[in-house]
């Protein structure tokens, strides 16, 4: 006879176990109609880096011909490493099997060289948080991505992802940006971003390639707290004042050799931008550049500011870049920037 338990003691009970516990849970599928349900719900749960192709067709069609087991899959990773006789029939399993993956949270994929096989994402009706897409990136990839509104982890290491901006920033709130335009960006429309840069707090605008203005956008950053440009273009700090809630404001060197920054008085630029900004407490500004990313900087705060009544030379605090191997060695006042990269 049967035992009738309440269904979170079942799920309590399995939820010991995980996918390495397969002989355990495929025991328990045999014991009851209960258990049978929440053992195939961890079993299912992840299906990553299966590099036996009978393996991963066994699993395609099980999916495909039981909807209810499709939908426990949150993770698929596949890197395919090894030849595959008819890819096209397989990736056409693949897609089929996409298709039932409405619950899918965590997408891994490579096809051999990379090449490109975003087809297989169209139709799907999952919401991703986590892609890891290994191939080449396409007009099907974009398409694709504009329907993902969940999205926070995007990883593609094949050729730069182009108009980034325009494909992942309308429609979300996003609270913190980290905006390193590419090469071919085309210029932002600002109207279409309008919506999802009305929420974000903390922000870094630029990277290796030059960035659009900051007056483009400034004036839809009304709930910015933290700003780091790196490098400044023309008219960057006229602006910087429609942003009424900054507090933090920090100006980088772009990582490109031999380039400079801020050739303006730091001092000048001090004043200017604590009497413009009402709630601005602190600015940091790039003194010297030790290589690509790694750089001195100069700390500035509105109390000194207040202090001297905004006059004069407003005084402030190096804050020099340290080495890693120089950490116990050296006693740090300030925060600093730590290059990952191994010492010659």
């Amino acid at each position: 006879m049967e035992l009738n338990l309440p269904v979170d003691l079942y799920r309590c009970i399995v939820e010991h176990y995980s996918q390495e516990d397969r002989g355990t849970l495929l025991s328990l599928m045999l014991t009851s109609r209960a258990f049978n349900y929440e053992a195939e719900r961890i079993l299912y749960r992840s299906f990553n880096n299966f590099c036996n192709i009978t393996t991963q067709k066994l699993f395609l069609n099980r999916v495909i011909s039981c909807p209810r087991v499709a939908k426990f899959v949150r993770s698929y990773k596949l890197f395919i490493t090894f030849t595959i006789e008819s890819l096209s029939e397989f990736l056409t399993l693949l897609h089929t099997a996409f298709l039932a993956f409405d619950e899918l949270k965590y997408l891994g994929f490579r096809t051999l060289g990379g090449s490109s096989a975003a087809q297989i994402l169209a139709g799907c009706t999952f919401q991703l948080e986590e892609l890891d897409w290994d191939c080449s990136c396409d007009e099907d990839l974009i398409k694709f991505l504009s329907t993902q509104k969940s999205l926070k982890s995007f990883v593609s290491c094949w050729d730069p992802f182009p108009y980034s901006s325009t494909t992942f920033l309308p429609g979300r709130k996003i609270t913190n940006l980290d905006w390193i335009p590419d090469l071919d960006d085309p210029e932002p429309d600002p109207a279409l971003l309008a919506d999802s840069l009305a929420n974000v707090r903390t922000m870094t605008f630029g990277g290796y390639f030059m960035r659009p203005n900051l007056s483009t956008i400034a004036q839809y950053l009304s709930q910015v707290r933290n700003l780091e440009l790196r490098g400044v273009q023309a008219d960057d700090l006229d602006c910087v004042h429609l942003m009424p809630n900054l507090e933090v404001f920090k100006i980088s060197m772009r990582p490109v050799l031999g380039l400079s920054i801020l050739r303006s008085d730091h001092n000048a630029v001090v004043i200017k931008l604590f009497s413009g900004c009402a709630k601005l407490e602190v600015i940091t500004i790039a003194s010297r550049k030790h290589d690509f990313w790694t750089q001195d900087y100069r700390k500035w705060t509105r109390k000194d500011f207040t202090a001297h009544n905004g006059e004069g030379t407003i005084p402030w605090t190096d804050i020099p870049y340290v080495r890693p191997q120089a950490v116990s060695r050296v006693t740090i006042v300030e925060a600093t920037t730590y290059d990952p990269s191994p010492s010659s």
